[in-house]
């Protein structure tokens, strides 16, 4: 809201982060509130730039399965683990889905630190169950994690310092599971 020699107006700002599933161009379509309507806009989604040999992202994301050949009603651990670099603020995970399993948090989610090629990271770890109710090839899509981290301009403490949006995929894994033995 906004008053301005005695006159009112008021403005809605829509924010919203968009994470690409692949390259290309990728077009936002309109929409339409009330009377207003926004244009369609094109965007030319590109790869990922590599980091060179000695440069360290500030977030990454890790996942592993314990077990990649199961049995049905065989458990094995699925482990996330998130590594970041400065001060993360808020942030959310993707929970696997997988059709045909049974899967379950285990406790709560650990905060430790690791050393990384020389560099300490502070991690975030996650454990799920899986538990397969079926046979057949199973996939488990790559977890993303996004989030807000505080952008810091020197070391000292800045309560306005700005937000900005990180994210991260971690890998996708698949796994064979084999029926009950009749034996």
């Amino acid at each position: 809201m906004q008053i301005i020699n005695g006159q009112t107006s008021q403005t809605t700002t829509w924010q919203l982060a968009l994470y690409p599933k692949r390259t290309g161009e990728i077009v936002i379509p309109s929409f339409q509130i009330d009377a207003a309507a926004t244009q369609a806009i094109t965007v030319n989604v590109l790869e990922k730039p590599q980091l060179s040999g000695d440069e360290q992202p500030e977030l990454f994301v890790k996942n592993s399965l314990s077990q990649l050949s199961l049995f049905v009603q065989q458990m094995a651990y699925y482990e996330v683990k998130i590594f970041f670099k400065g001060d993360l603020k808020s942030g959310a995970l993707t929970a696997p889905n997988i059709p045909g399993c049974s899967v379950e948090q285990v406790g709560k989610d650990i905060e430790n630190s690791e050393l990384v090629n020389g560099e300490r990271y502070q991690t975030i770890t996650r454990r799920y169950s899986i538990t397969p109710q079926q046979s057949g090839d199973f996939k488990i899509e790559a977890p993303f994690f996004k989030g807000e981290m505080i952008e810091r301009t020197n070391n000292t403490y800045d309560y306005y310092a700005k937000r900005k949006t990180v994210s991260a995929e971690g890998d996708i894994i698949s796994f064979k599971v084999e029926p009950i033995p009749a034996d």
